[in-house]
């Protein structure tokens, strides 16, 4: 991974789709060196889950880093525990006056796909993967945090929908930035 055409010469949403696909696919809970990421990488692409410009669109240093961070250990734990889920998908009918669509209690589809969840004892953790290219300051992560604010609630709401559990933590994880972002 990472070794194609290199990162700037690959389109933004195909970097982001190939490190959604590998986020989706890896079995976190058995990746423990850098290693067994590269040889879980290289399984993925043999067995065709991520295709050969997938594959060269991924940093392994960048999936690295976020496999170690907190919020990636407490993954990996959840993955071990059977508490990850990933790529739910959800659609929900949210009133047209609640999303800016007008004075209308008339209910407006919203679909989406959840990137990832952890159920946690007291409720669970809202998690969404963001590739952006932002600054990597203060302003970049408040850049984030208020483009996708929306989002991410909107997501909260459907996820509580779906499994009538609060959800307790919404995370937004920038592989750019290489860290966790709290709304």
């Amino acid at each position: 991974a990472g070794q194609g055409r290199g990162a700037s010469a690959i389109p933004a949403s195909a970097r982001g789709t190939a490190y959604h696909r590998a986020l989706e696919c890896l079995n976190l809970g058995e990746i423990y060196t850098i290693d067994d990421l590269r040889a879980a990488l290289s399984c993925l692409l043999e067995t065709g889950y991520l295709t050969p410009e997938a594959y060269d669109a991924l940093e392994v240093d960048t999936l690295w880093t976020m496999l170690q961070s907190p919020l990636g250990r407490r993954m990996a734990a959840a993955c071990r525990e059977g508490r990850l889920h990933r790529e739910q998908q959800f659609i929900i009918g949210i009133p047209a006056e609640e999303i800016g669509r007008g004075e209308s209690k008339e209910l407006v589809l919203v679909q989406g796909v959840i990137d990832a969840y952890i159920e946690e004892e007291d409720g669970l953790v809202l998690i969404d993967y963001k590739t952006d290219r932002v600054p990597k300051t203060a302003a970049g992560r408040a850049v984030l945090a208020e483009r996708y604010r929306s989002q991410v609630m909107y997501y909260r709401r459907a996820l509580e929908q779906l499994t009538v559990k609060k959800v307790i933590e919404n995370v937004i994880y920038s592989l750019t930035l290489q860290e966790s972002i709290l709304l």
